[in-house]
């Protein structure tokens, strides 16, 4: 009798298990609409946040990934894709491979996200090492390749989203 109970309980946790994985993979999901990078990985991002929007606090999520494919986040059904270009990839690989900003000073005044405003946290993979750098924690050098390409493609990103969203 104890082998049929050991037998439900284990089946059950796998039963469990699988819920699980297939909720957290539908939640993660990228926005409708937007080019599906499949098996990509993420070679490039600017996740921004703060500041108060309609729906709450604003979101800014830029994701590039190694396929060439992006995708935008911008929150309250403000999203946007595409693909890049050739030079755009090139572009995007150089400015990975040379970027100097986890080489930045260090924040010391008030981060914007205390009074409204927005703080930006870039993102890169090089040799399969993932480097996060902080507005709030370190001044970014706004001139840096990674950065400016970021930058650009969010504008492009956001203002793609605003138009569809009309």
């Amino acid at each position: 009798m104890k082998r049929g109970v050991a037998g439900r309980v284990a089946g059950r946790r796998a039963a469990a298990a699988a819920l699980f994985v297939l909720v957290t993979t539908t939640a993660c999901a990228e926005p409708a609409g937007s080019p599906d990078p499949a098996d990509a990985s993420v070679v490039a991002a600017r996740v921004g946040t703060g500041g108060l929007c309609p729906a709450g606090v604003c979101v800014d999520d830029l994701r590039v990934y190694d396929d060439g494919t992006w995708v935008f986040d911008g929150g309250s059904d403000r999203s946007s894709g595409g693909f890049l270009s050739g030079s755009e990839k090139d572009t995007v690989w150089r400015a990975v491979e040379n970027t100097r900003i986890e080489d930045s000073p260090v924040f010391t005044d008030t981060c914007p996200t205390a009074y409204d405003g927005m703080e930006y946290e870039y993102v890169w993979v090089r040799d399969g090492q993932e480097h996060r750098v902080s507005t709030c924690e370190f001044v970014v050098n706004e001139a840096d390749q990674l950065v400016v390409f970021l930058d650009n493609l969010a504008a492009r990103a956001a203002k793609e989203a605003d138009r569809a969203a009309r």
